[in-house]
């Protein structure tokens, strides 16, 4: 069963982080990288999912801290974005199979300014990304049982 973390890469000025924290509860371990160690509303119910928190080192690309993911599947997603429950059905389908050696598939991803599919749901041991996202990559799927 592949087990995931869900990395989330907050600023300062994020305010949106709770819908995003609510939609990954389901993930085996929840990163939350952060530019201060702030403890405004959001950090608190990030702390009560058990998220782990973690500053962000300055000059440290936005993609080397999936290293520091537990698991090899890294669900990537900024504050204010959120899956949708039939995503979340479909992630928990997916991961009943026993193993999957795909770099990566795309999903729905909803925010205030509208949705989009997109590669969030990465292999680490098969992609490398510096940026805040991993890049759109050719051959890439689209995740099974997501709508």
């Amino acid at each position: 069963m592949p087990k995931l973390t869900a990395l989330i890469h907050v600023d300062e000025a994020s305010r949106e982080l709770q819908r995003t924290l609510e939609s990954v509860q389901f993930a085996d371990d929840i990163l939350v990288i952060i530019d201060t160690a702030g403890a405004d509303d959001a950090l608190k119910f990030a702390r009560k999912l058990h998220a782990r928190l973690k500053t962000r080192i300055p000059g440290v690309s936005a993609g080397a801290y999936a290293m520091d993911a537990f698991y090899d599947w890294v669900l990537v997603l900024r504050p204010g974005e959120w899956l949708s429950s039939q995503t979340v059905d479909g992630l928990r389908r997916w991961r009943e199979q026993k193993k999957d050696t795909e770099t990566g598939y795309e999903l729905p991803v909803h925010s205030a300014q509208g949705s989009t599919r997109a590669l969030r749901l990465v292999n680490r041991q098969q992609m490398n990304w510096t940026g805040e996202l991993p890049p759109k990559s050719g051959g890439v799927k689209e995740l099974p049982f997501a709508a």
